[in-house]
């Protein structure tokens, strides 16, 4: 069985951040499974499960905590090299 990490990829209300996301999600044609959306009090919390490249992601939006991906831990840093990659070339930050 495969280890499974988190990594925050930075705060959830970032846009340029989701869109960075979401374009490695499309160049892999990965499948949303699962999505809930909830609020508890000051927390807001948006969950997908996503399968891409034959492997499972979870993918959580939640107010305090950030965007975050949940996955085999080789690939989830992979996806989240990915994206940084994609948001910096999208706002010049490093």
């Amino acid at each position: 069985m495969t280890a499974e990490t988190t990594v925050i990829l930075g705060p959830e209300y970032d846009e340029p951040l989701r869109q960075a996301l979401k374009t490695v999600l499309d160049e892999r044609r990965a499948s949303v499974f699962d999505r809930a959306w909830g609020v508890a009090g000051s927390q807001e919390v948006t969950h997908w499960q996503v399968l891409v490249d034959g492997e499972m992601l979870t993918i959580e939006a939640e107010t305090y905590v950030g965007l975050s991906l949940t996955g085999p831990s080789g690939f989830v840093e992979d996806i989240a090299h990915a994206v940084a990659r994609h948001y910096t070339r999208s706002t010049g930050m490093r």
